[in-house]
């Protein structure tokens, strides 16, 4: 079992790090995609999978909260760093664009010079990308008709068939979790079954909120059983092989090979 998004790297988690691992571990989690966030965030994967190399698959992006948020000078020194550093990372992200809290011109082409900065970066380096998209999805997919060699995980998917399908087409896997399974019937979820769906958790969310070990690991296991189940009900197969379609695209991604037939 893969957890194709999370954040293993939360300073909430820091002081039970290795508790929660050994209890992820237990409890069948085989890695943890992380997603990245600022230098910081790069700096703890670093560190982590020093100790778990084979557990935690890194990314290192700035993310578009972080572009939201600091100066022009501060995401400069931050991108030179990325470019210098990215080769010792699995992939390149979170990378995006999120219009939800400003929507203004200015940080629109704010979040589109760095978002564009970290494609071209990608693709120069033929690294597949953990994208992050709220409110955006048409300027997206534009984004990405202009970068054609790029592959990677649309995260937190929260659309409908039609939308999906204009990522899958462009080389992206189509990464839910529950916040967007729970309330849909499997009706509303069988058209997932014809796209390279992966299955992710985006635990901790509430990166201030420090966690008790053992209430982080049963809430992250029981997050991603839910979406395997729900799917599974979906679909009409078992959750077994719900992981397996899972693992393998996540696997492909990583590789970069082909997505399974």
């Amino acid at each position: 079992m893969i957890d194709a998004h999370a954040h293993l790297s939360a300073p909430s988690i820091s002081g039970t790090l290795f508790e929660v691992v050994a209890g992820l571990l237990k409890g069948g989690l085989s890695r943890v995609i992380n997603g990245g966030v600022d230098p910081d965030d790069w700096t703890r994967q670093l560190e982590i999978s020093k100790t778990y190399p084979d557990f935690i698959g890194t990314a290192a992006g700035i993310h578009p909260w972080t572009v939201r948020d600091r100066n022009e000078n501060e995401i400069k020194l931050m991108f030179d760093r990325l470019r210098a550093e990215v080769g010792l990372f699995d992939l390149i992200g979170e990378v995006g664009l999120d219009f939800y809290k400003d929507k203004s011109p200015e940080q629109k082409a704010k979040q589109l010079k760095w978002c564009n900065a970290q494609l071209d970066l990608a693709i120069s380096l033929e690294k597949a990308v953990i994208l992050h998209v709220v409110k955006a999805h048409d300027v997206m997919l534009g984004l990405l008709n202009e970068h054609r060699r790029i592959r990677g995980v649309i995260h937190g998917f929260n659309g409908g068939r039609e939308l999906a399908y204009e990522y899958a087409r462009r080389g992206f896997l189509i990464s839910v979790g529950s916040r967007f399974l729970r309330n849909k019937s499997s009706k509303d979820l069988l058209w997932l079954k014809d796209m390279p769906f992966v299955i992710e958790s985006d635990l901790p969310r509430y990166q201030t909120t420090v966690f008790e070990a053992k209430n982080m690991t049963d809430e992250w296991l029981g997050d991603l059983g839910f979406s395997a189940k729900k799917l599974a009900d979906a679909f009409g197969v078992s959750q077994a092989k719900i992981w397996e379609l899972s693992d393998a695209n996540v696997s492909s991604i990583i590789s970069g090979t082909k997505y399974p037939a």
